[in-house]
């Protein structure tokens, strides 16, 4: 290293200097002097200090290295520590989410609350609103997944997952044709409408249809299942499985696709669950086990399942 270098020259440079200093001193004073006594003292005395010049610098330089040394590690190991430390008010962050959500306002709410609810008789409520909370987050932090969403909810979840997707997404539908989809109202047709956007920003789409065989000729007027077929320039890809011979084929594989599904990115599936009230309701979950078994599903149905395409 050029400044360790130019360091040990300037040290060894001195050292040199004087010795060449005490051996011209040496000579002029042999030459000018008679008295040989005071030349021998004097060499003495210069040789001494010459020896002893050389030992210091070589103590000083091993001190100095020595030194170094120390701090370097003491510096690798606070380097350590405070990767450490950072490591872990990451993982914090992450755990508590402290940049996105807005609900540690509110847990800190919850705290205040409780602590200003001083009436002995309130004890057992408050305490057993506290536990039904601590209760839905066990749950939620455990099945990762949310609870069946109302309709408004469950389409701002869907008109969320395509509104982001982009040519690096890869969305998988499996559509078992209820009667709640495709329906003509402003849900779906917006619905559909962001299919077709998110295809267009290069999003891979690919949708399965399970129809009974005399589905196909009825499905053609809808214009979003028609917009599914090959060649269709939507860039929505569809296919289709014959629903009563897959039914007789594999029975399983047909309840455990339920009413439907969507797979994002292999990071999360939205799951549809029809109710009885004739609204459109569903479930998002994270929970890989359960995104893993609807990706899987969707392969199986693939593999058996054709382009779509109307007579």
């Amino acid at each position: 290293m050029p400044g360790e270098l130019s360091k040990r020259f300037v040290g060894w440079g001195l050292t040199v200097f004087e010795v060449v200093t005490y051996v011209v001193l040496g000579l002029i004073l042999n030459a000018t002097s008679s008295d040989k006594t005071i030349v021998g003292v004097f060499s003495v005395i210069s040789f001494v200090l010459v020896i002893s010049r050389l030992v210091s610098s070589y103590e000083l330089k091993s001190e100095f290295a020595s030194e170094v040394e120390r701090i370097r590690a003491e510096v690798d190991s606070q380097r350590v520590a405070v990767e450490r430390v950072t490591h872990g008010l990451q993982n914090l962050g992450e755990s508590l989410d402290i940049y996105r959500s807005a609900g540690m306002d509110d847990v800190g709410s919850i705290s205040k609350n409780y602590v200003s609810i001083t009436n002995p008789r309130l004890l057992e409520v408050k305490d057993a609103i506290v536990r039904e909370v601590a209760s839905n987050l066990a749950a939620l932090r455990y099945e990762q997944q949310t609870p069946i969403l109302d309709e408004p909810d469950f389409y701002r979840w869907l008109y969320a997952a395509f509104a982001s997707a982009d040519d690096k997404s890869k969305i998988r539908i499996v559509s078992m044709d209820a009667d709640l989809e495709w329906t003509d109202t402003p849900e779906e047709n917006q619905f559909w409408q962001h299919n077709l956007d998110a295809a267009e920003r290069g999003a891979s789409i690919e949708r399965i249809f399970f129809f009974n065989a005399d589905r196909i000729s009825k499905a053609k007027a809808n214009p979003a299942i028609y917009g599914h077929r090959e060649d269709s320039g939507t860039k929505v890809v569809g296919r289709v499985v014959d629903r009563d011979r897959f039914t007789r084929n594999s029975p399983h594989a047909v309840s455990e696709a339920g009413e439907g599904f969507i797979v994002i990115d292999d990071e999360f599936a939205i799951v549809d669950v029809f109710s009885p009230d004739g609204l459109a309701r569903g479930y998002v979950t994270f929970k890989e086990s359960k995104v893993r078994k609807y990706r899987e599903l969707y392969e199986k149905f693939e593999a058996v399942s054709q382009p779509l395409k109307f007579p």
